[in-house]
């Protein structure tokens, strides 16, 4: 359940996603189409430190991450693009191939680092490039305990990019 397929492909925009809980599945092997269309944007670019040097095997998303499916005309659901990860070379770099033109969200970061979370618009098909710094981040350690100064095990503890409005 929840099973799709779709392509990729350099010089391509992303295909639309195939629904395999619609397919016919007592039969196999599934038969399943794929139409790309040409275009697609290509967004590459280096990752580093704010020294100049590569960052290794950081992570680099593109996409939107508060949407990962929609609805269909009949009211089912039906899946779309996620975001698609990446990590860096030896050099720092990175890329995406197919991607839709428009605005887009990009996220990078690594062990070492802080997040870098910010936009770019791809406003044509074809090359765009993002080179990204990112500065240094920080480890916390610490004990989640409850006012008796017990450990409370299972906590989830979570860390935010920005500030964030106090809440009670």
């Amino acid at each position: 359940e929840g099973r799709s397929i779709g392509a990729l492909a350099r010089g391509y925009r992303p295909s639309a996603l195939t629904d395999l809980d619609l397919a016919d599945i007592s039969a196999t092997p599934i038969t399943a189409d794929i139409l790309l269309d040409p275009g697609g944007a290509r967004l590459s670019g280096f990752v580093r430190d704010t020294l100049g040097n590569p960052i290794v095997d950081a992570i680099v998303t593109v996409g939107d991450t508060s949407e990962y499916s929609d609805f269909r005309s009949d009211g089912t659901w039906m899946e779309i693009w996620t975001p698609r990860a990446v990590q860096t070379n030896a050099t720092g770099h990175y890329e995406f191939f197919g991607r839709p033109v428009g605005l887009t969200r990009v996220e990078a970061g690594s062990l070492e680092t802080a997040v870098w979370t910010g936009e770019v618009s791809l406003d044509h098909l074809g090359e765009h490039t993002l080179d990204l710094v990112l500065s240094k981040g920080a480890t916390v350690c610490g004990t989640v305990t409850n006012q008796e100064g017990q450990a409370i095990a299972g906590t989830r503890v979570f860390a935010f990019p920005g500030a964030i409005p106090e809440s009670r």
